[in-house]
């Protein structure tokens, strides 16, 4: 949609012909200012609207056996223009779009990699960290000095009444000291100074899923 000329245009069928299955099903839309790049159930690509010419990155994402499936890229954070992050139901992808080299991250059980392989959701919050959220946890992600990643997760725990609570984490979005987190059973806010987390509670509808937040509205 142009917002000077209010006229809008459907790219569907152009974008399904270059990219192939999957196109259809757009998770997430981002702007580097030249490129638009789409995450979607085939993994992820670049489009020029000046040229309306589209690439489609081939990732050859790898399962826990070692094997390469199919993957739904569903979130992208860009952090510079050589270091873009990439949410899959496969891991965590760290990308360099400039020589299109790639690391996955899946889980390690070492207390020092990702929780779950299934990330949903990318967000920068404050102190420069970066949030992931996926399936009954929510993930920080620091970026050290030697440009290696570093996580720390929160998740469920029924002794803590200050924990997160055991469900799926949808949306993210932060303010200058609160992680705002929407999940499938409503929404929370983390306090990175109190270091807890609460439920915040309403009676707009009866849907607990929170879709989106923005800074002023939350999308159920």
């Amino acid at each position: 949609y142009d917002l000077k000329t209010k006229e809008s245009e459907y790219f569907s069928k152009r974008l399904s012909a270059l990219v192939g299955i999957g196109i259809n099903y757009i998770r997430q839309l981002i702007s580097d200012g030249k490129f638009l790049w789409i995450a979607h159930q085939g993994g992820i690509s670049r489009f020029n609207p000046k040229t309306e010419d589209i690439k489609t990155f081939i990732l050859n994402l790898k399962d826990e056996s070692g094997g390469i499936i199919n993957f739904i890229a569903s979130d992208i954070e860009i952090v510079r223009p050589d270091l873009f992050l990439i949410a899959t139901d496969n891991g965590l992808v760290r990308f360099n779009p400039e020589s299109g080299d790639y690391q996955q991250y899946l889980p390690k059980n070492d207390g020092s990699s990702i929780f779950t392989k299934d990330i949903i959701s990318i967000k920068k919050g404050p102190k420069g960290n970066y949030w992931l959220g996926s399936y009954g946890s929510l993930m920080r992600m620091t970026i050290l000095a030697d440009d290696h990643l570093s996580f720390q997760t929160f998740y469920y725990d029924r002794d803590d009444p200050y924990s997160l609570g055991n469900t799926r984490v949808i949306s993210l979005e932060a303010t200058e000291a609160d992680i705002w987190v929407g999940t499938e059973d409503g929404l929370y806010k983390y306090s990175t100074i109190l270091d807890r987390f609460e439920k915040i509670a309403h009676d707009i509808c009866t849907s607990k899923s929170i879709m989106a937040i923005a800074e002023c509205y939350i999308i159920l």
